[in-house]
């Protein structure tokens, strides 16, 4: 097996976050609101965990294509 490519994608941004809570309905807001996220301990808000699957699954579609 050849090596995986690395995937690089762009810094998750705040807004990406609030405009994919929109999208998704997933309006916890341990992903929109800063406050929240530093209540709960952590440096700010965390990006939804379906975003980084789909994030993930664009990776495997690029390392492994469908074959025709």
């Amino acid at each position: 097996m050849s090596e995986l490519t690395v995937i690089h994608k762009p810094e998750i941004t705040h807004t990406q976050l609030v405009k994919y809570a929109g999208a998704s309905g997933d309006f916890n807001p341990i992903h929109t609101v800063v406050p929240i996220g530093e209540k709960a301990g952590l440096d700010g808000v965390i990006a939804h965990g379906m975003l980084i699957m789909g994030m993930a699954g664009e990776a495997l579609a690029d390392w492994f294509p469908r074959k025709t």
